[in-house]
């Protein structure tokens, strides 16, 4: 009985939590920071499919709403049908023309789900980046990410007033 006492002794193995990179301190100038997976990491060491964009990526490209993400997302359209606001990525989305639907595409804002269509089409202020998860993301998003996620995290709340005007001037001559 010794010797199966001990060798059970010795199979045991101590339970070590594994080490977490530190996505922040070790990310190059330039890297976008995502929380996809509900933890920091840098965009390219994500193993999900996704597009995401910082905040001069979106000045630069001028999406200050969702209509515009369409246009620089790939994989993702939206728009209205029947006076129904509709987000689709990979083809998947709203099927239903009722007004209390949900999509198959998640959307949160600061973490919080917004399951209304009418209030996923707000204008987008005070952006830090939007993050695009393209695929079936239920594991991490819930019912509501059959399609995809889309992420959008706005900048931390500042001491000083503050506030933002953008004007934008073209020739269409």
């Amino acid at each position: 009985m010794a010797p199966l006492a001990f060798s059970v002794a010795m199979t045991s193995a101590q339970a070590q939590e594994a080490d977490r990179p530190e996505a922040a301190s070790t990310a190059v100038s330039g890297d976008i920071i995502v929380t996809a997976q509900r933890r920091e990491q840098t965009a390219l060491d994500t193993p999900l499919s996704l597009t995401a964009l910082n905040e001069e990526m979106l000045q630069d490209k001028q999406v200050s709403n969702l209509s515009d993400l369409q246009f620089v997302a790939p994989g993702i359209r939206s728009g209205q049908t029947n006076g129904v606001n509709r987000i689709f990525i990979r083809g998947i989305g709203l099927q239903s023309f009722a007004s209390g639907a949900d999509s198959s595409v998640a959307f949160y804002v600061d973490g919080v789900f917004v399951g209304r269509p009418s209030q996923q089409f707000s204008s987008f202020f005070d952006v830090q980046r939007v993050e695009v998860l393209r695929g079936p993301q239920g594991a991490l998003y819930g019912r509501n990410a059959t399609g995809g996620a889309i992420n959008l995290i706005s900048n931390d709340p500042e001491r000083d007033l503050g506030g933002n005007v953008n004007i934008t001037v073209g020739n269409y001559g």
